[in-house]
This record gives structure tokens, C-alpha cells and sequence, in this order.
């Protein structure tokens, strides 16, 4: 017995169609909501790597028992070391993931003394920041406690 032409398997145009239909209105909904997520983890990795670099600088100044810091400009800041009363600078600069930002209270260097302990007898609080409006706050006790956090509204 023969078969129909009919009874052949696949899709017709319409069914491709359609489904191809459905599947772009769902990456029309995914793209963005996975563009903020990226966003979220560049923020988190970069509010890390500040923590670690300061950590590091901490570090640094109580083993060679020389003040270091930790200059910020823009979206690069640079590991410095203080050679005689000038600082001078210590490998590459380091760099924030684009659209990351961020800003310092109360100065834009952070000094280590050789104790470890911060130049400044206050709280020194770094918000990085992105565009979609997340934050984290980089803390850096005056004790040299260096801690990652959500920002205290």
C-alpha cells in the first residue's frame, strides 16, 4: 500500500513562522533583563577587586613598613608607595568594568601607615556605582578593616 503526500512528516511554513515569531519576542525580553544582570555582576566583581586592591595596600605598607596609598582618578586608581615623602607608583594602573563609577568620602586617597591603620580618624566610604542605578559601598575602617556592602540608605 502506498502513502499519501500528505502523511509526511515536518512543519509547514505557517508553524516555522510562528515559532520563530515566539522565540524573538522572548530574546526581546531576555536581552535586556540579561544586560542589567551583567551590569549587577561587573559592579559586584569591581566593588571586590577595590576591596582586594586596598587590602593589598594594607598589606604592603605593614610588611615593607612604609606608608602606601591607593590614588583614585576617574575610573582608574593607581598603588603608590611613599619613597622619601613622594609616592610613587607600583605596577599598572587598575581599571573599572565600563559604566562602573565611583566616589570617595572623605578624600580620594586612600593612605595606609606601616601600623596598617588609615591616615584618617574617619570611616572612609567608596559607593561604586553603575548605570542602572545599583550600588555597593567599599568601607575602609580608620583601623584599616577593608569590608564590602550594600549601600546604608
Amino acid at each position: 500500500m502506498r502513502r499519501c503526500a500528505t502523511d509526511r512528516g515536518g512543519f509547514s511554513a505557517v508553524e516555522m513562522i510562528v515559532t520563530v515569531a515566539g522565540m524573538l519576542t522572548l530574546a526581546s525580553i531576555a536581552v535586556p533583563v540579561m544586560r542589567e544582570q551583567l551590569a549587577v555582576f561587573e559592579l559586584h566583581g569591581a566593588a571586590r577587586q577595590v576591596a582586594a586592591d586596598l587590602s593589598r595596600a594594607r598589606m604592603r605598607a605593614v610588611a615593607e613598613n612604609r606608608r602606601y596609598r591607593i590614588a583614585y582618578s576617574g575610573a582608574q586608581y593607581q598603588l603608590e608607595k611613599d619613597v622619601d615623602g613622594t609616592y610613587e607608583a607600583q605596577g599598572a594602573p587598575g581599571l573599572l568594568p565600563s559604566g562602573v563609577s565611583l566616589s570617595i568620602d572623605p578624600d580620594p586617597d586612600v593612605t595606609f601607615r606601616p601600623s596598617g591603620w588609615v591616615d584618617t580618624d574617619a570611616l572612609v566610604s567608596i559607593i561604586v556605582a553603575n548605570g542602572y542605578g545599583s550600588t555597593k559601598a567599599v568601607t575602609v575602617t580608620f583601623g584599616g578593616q577593608v569590608s564590602v556592602g550594600d549601600v546604608a540608605e
